[in-house]
């Protein structure tokens, strides 16, 4: 089972016009999982990446751990949109055995 959900993380320190809000997707996996690729949208918008290769970290019942994947810097979603979130994921460290995983709507979260 892999879990997966966008973080906002606004851009602190910024004294003049600030640069645009900071998004991640966060996402680990029960079992030994890589992350090829994501579609993420809104409904006005979406982002894409199919040039990634990113293990997953198992979860573990002592401590739950991540991997963050910036997202794209010109993004005008906000903290409470919804988005649907597909990402291409496989057991193995090769991208062709990737399948199409789709885990529905989520809500940002700071």
């Amino acid at each position: 089972m892999v879990t997966a959900l966008v973080i906002y993380h606004p851009f602190l320190g910024c004294l003049g016009p600030c640069p645009p809000n900071n998004f991640y997707l966060k996402a680990n996996s029960n079992s030994s999982a890589y992350l090829f690729g994501y579609d993420i949208c809104d409904e006005g918008s979406c982002v894409e990446n199919n040039t990634l290769s990113v293990p997953l970290p198992a979860n573990s019942v002592i401590k739950s751990q991540y991997v963050q994947v910036w997202l794209p810097k010109d993004i005008k979603w906000k903290d409470g949109d919804m988005v649907h979130i597909q990402l291409d994921i496989s057991s193995v460290h090769d991208s062709k055995s990737a399948t199409l995983l789709d885990l529905g709507n989520s809500t940002i979260v700071p």
